[in-house]
């Protein structure tokens, strides 16, 4: 891929673990942003080794993948301006034990500034989680056990901060919202 100074391209790994109905994910103290357990894949770094390691790391978990939920190119700018282009492979996965016990928020070891908490999976318990095409597909697709899954989305966030997401179902052959 070619670049230009301030673009970055990354590749990360996420996992949709649901507890009492609820999604474990991570969000800032702030609570400006949440976005679920996993993150960036490390050079010649396998995708499910990536996975496996990112939860073990935050919660202690060992993770079973049950399928990929979601692959997504999200093209955003971060508060500094620098512009991401982001491959997201977004998995449901079982994990060995209870992250949140009774719901609990637990601190996250990335960062003192990060919490792991368990939220509804709807507009409202999702309404600072990152990518923003969670709010539209993931409690349709829980809803359905993820049935129509996986999807195949682009996102991007304009100036304005808009963000268009499609389903690129037909050029994958597979679900469409």
């Amino acid at each position: 891929m070619i670049k230009n100074e301030n673009q970055e391209v990354n590749v990360v790994v996420r996992a949709l673990i649901f507890e009492e109905g609820e999604l474990v994910l991570t969000e800032w103290k702030s609570k400006r942003w949440s976005f679920l357990i996993g993150g960036r894949i490390d050079f010649g770094e396998s995708i499910l080794t990536a996975l496996h390691r990112e939860i073990d790391e935050e919660t202690g978990a060992t993770a079973a993948v049950i399928k990929l939920a979601y692959f997504s190119e999200n093209i955003f700018k971060n508060q500094h301006g620098q512009e991401f282009h982001e491959y997201g492979y977004y998995f449901l996965v079982n994990v060995d034990r209870v992250i949140c016990p009774g719901g609990a928020v637990i601190p996250n070891p990335d960062s003192p500034d990060l919490i792991i908490r368990r939220t509804p999976i709807n507009a409202e318990g999702l309404y600072n989680i990152w990518p923003r095409f969670l709010v539209e597909y993931l409690p349709r697709d829980f809803a359905n056990d993820f049935a129509d899954c996986p999807r195949f989305l682009y996102s991007r966030n304009d100036e304005n901060g808009v963000v268009e997401s499609q389903a690129l179902a037909a050029a994958f052959g597979v679900a469409s919202l």
